[in-house]
């Protein structure tokens, strides 16, 4: 049963919550387009996604069915119930404005940082159980789709997403959490096949 579906217009992000043994599901709608996405504890933000923990408990950086996210005090906060794509990313910080100055030399404009940003604002002012999450708070994302990784000399590389059109993944969620998921607005890198497009995410209960 859907409870909420919402279409994520590219480079702009949306912020939701996932009640315990509900799903998320990332959609792709039209290929190569990556969605970071933060998680965090809805009774207590704090607890939020970990890339390194992740990595550890799961003893591979590889995200998969199966895989369980961590939050930063080694709780589990989710598993991978579904994925159609095999090919995610849990090294690489979020966009920001100074990602951009600093490394690609434009700006300023808007990352999936700030975009996140923006919607869990946006989600503290319509939930009734909302607890504000300052910027400081954001943790590193779970870059969903991202096909990027490290050469032979240590250098990262960060080439075209693998999803195509209608790819997916699911998240399960193992206690109340709060979702923030940017469509990428990285049109400069070949991350994105340097065309930013939209993302679909859908909240529901699986039926029985």
């Amino acid at each position: 049963m859907t409870l909420e579906k919402v279409r994520i217009p590219a480079a702009t992000a949306y912020a939701g919550e996932v009640r315990k043994g509900s799903r998320c599901r990332i959609t792709d709608i039209s290929g190569t387009q990556v969605a970071d996405a933060m998680f965090f504890r809805l009774d207590n933000p704090l607890q939020k996604f970990s890339q390194n923990i992740t990595r550890i408990m799961n003893w591979t950086s590889e995200i998969k069915v199966g895989s369980t996210l961590y939050s930063d005090l080694q709780r589990p906060l989710a598993v991978v119930p579904l994925d159609t794509v095999g090919r995610h990313d849990t090294f690489f910080c979020s966009c920001s404005r100074y990602v951009y100055e600093e490394i690609y030399k434009v700006g300023p404009r808007l990352g999936c940082r700030e975009n996140i940003h923006e919607a869990l604002q946006g989600w503290t002012k319509r939930s009734e159980r909302a607890a504000h999450i300052p910027e400081e708070l954001l943790s590193d994302p779970l870059n969903c789709f991202q096909n990027s990784g490290f050469k032979t000399d240590g250098t990262p590389y960060l080439n075209e997403a693998w999803s195509a059109k209608g790819d997916h993944s699911e998240f399960e969620a193992l206690e109340d959490l709060v979702v923030a998921v940017s469509a990428c607005p990285d049109d400069i890198s070949d991350c994105n096949g340097q065309v930013c497009s939209d993302i679909e995410l859908d909240f529901y209960v699986e039926e029985m």
